[in-house]
């Protein structure tokens, strides 16, 4: 399901997309236009989803199927990440190269959104931490995304609160990003296997933000309508 918002004048269009996890990772970046869109994500259904370079064979799949949580891939690298419904804001910026939301420098465009999204938790009195730093690969990090941080991405106390990744081509960008309110991040670990489990829960912070996903959806499109 697609739905059209309009947005203030200079803001990026708003387009709000239902489905699986799968379908709203493989929706596909666009090849024309000069507008910048945001992607308002609502997934129907748990998943945990794979970096581009992960394979099946390392995530349990007899629990998955026990617990009817979905095995999906993305084209973005990095670790798995568990989506949880109820308690994930999943918003992509999607930006062509003449968009004053696109630059040439990959880090920036990530601590664009970033900042975003710092200046949005700020309006719901959360203090967050931005990395500015490239991203620290470890072995956890490799495992799943919330293990490790890179430029743009939020942390309370060390723990994950926003994570980003980011696809380039000839036209633009799409930069995914996914504020987990409530610490469900660390599911991803139950669905590795036993040993990749332990590696993982004993890398992987959590944090319980207290928010309303609608309160933090409201908060971020408030951001990139006011920037």
């Amino acid at each position: 399901m697609v739905e059209h918002q309009r947005s203030e004048q200079g803001s990026p269009e708003q387009r709000r997309f239902a489905g699986t996890a799968a379908e709203l990772h493989a929706l596909p970046i666009p090849t024309e236009g000069d507008a910048a869109e945001l992607w308002i994500m609502e997934p129907t259904s748990s998943a945990v989803v794979m970096g581009s370079s992960q394979r099946p064979d390392i995530f349990d799949q007899e629990r998955l199927r026990k617990d009817g949580v979905a095995l999906a891939a993305r084209r973005s690298g990095g670790g798995a990440v568990y989506i949880a419904p109820s308690s994930t804001v999943w918003i992509d910026l999607v930006a062509p190269r003449s968009s004053r939301f696109w630059s040439s420098d990959l880090a920036e465009n990530f601590l664009l959104v970033g900042r975003l999204w710092q200046k949005a938790f700020r309006s719901l009195g959360v203090a967050t931490d931005l990395c500015v730093a490239s991203p620290g690969q470890t072995e956890a990090s490799t495992l799943a995304c919330w293990a490790g941080t890179g430029w743009g991405e939020l942390t309370i106390d060390g723990a994950k609160v926003v994570g980003l990744s980011q696809r380039r081509t000839r036209w633009g960008s799409r930069v995914q990003s996914m504020a987990v309110l409530d610490g469900s991040s660390a599911r991803v670990s139950d669905y590795l296997m036993p040993l990749d489990q332990t590696i993982v829960r004993d890398s992987l912070q959590i944090h319980d933000l207290g928010l309303k996903p609608a309160a933090v959806e409201a908060a971020i499109l408030q951001a990139f309508t006011t920037s």
